[in-house]
């Protein structure tokens, strides 16, 4: 349970390529509890088909999210972010209709994420 919440969090916090160290660092809490350094977190992630490491000739690697990776939540979750305003979900499902979704979907996706909202069992906002 721990590692599957350390790995949606990861998810939802890269945006852009971040380094290990700073991954190690925001989520030190976690990796102290699962007794991991930072080099055991970049190999965990490493093994997993959803990141990739960057590795730069002496420096430090980068952890990205895999292109065309993109998810229903990671796509939601920049349509809340360019908004910045509460949207419908009937508004959504037509935005996101590549990815054949619902309204209950989306609240559940919501509901799980540390950035959403819901408001009304409607409409979703990004904090």
């Amino acid at each position: 349970m721990l590692l599957s919440h350390l790995i949606t969090d990861i998810k939802h916090s890269l945006s852009s390529p971040m380094s290990v160290s700073d991954l190690a660092s925001e989520y030190s809490k976690i990796l102290n509890n699962l007794s991991w350094s930072q080099d055991q977190l970049a190999l965990f992630l490493a093994v997993l088909p959803e990141f990739e490491l960057l590795k730069n000739a002496g420096e430090e690697s980068l952890v990205k999210l895999v292109a065309g990776e993109a998810s229903l939540d990671t796509a939601l979750a920049n349509l809340l972010k360019e908004t910045q305003k509460p949207l419908p979900t009937d508004k959504l499902i037509q935005q996101l209709k590549e990815f054949n979704t619902s309204g209950p979907q989306l609240l559940a996706i919501a509901k799980r994420h540390p950035n959403m909202n819901v408001i009304g069992g409607r409409a979703i906002l990004w904090k």
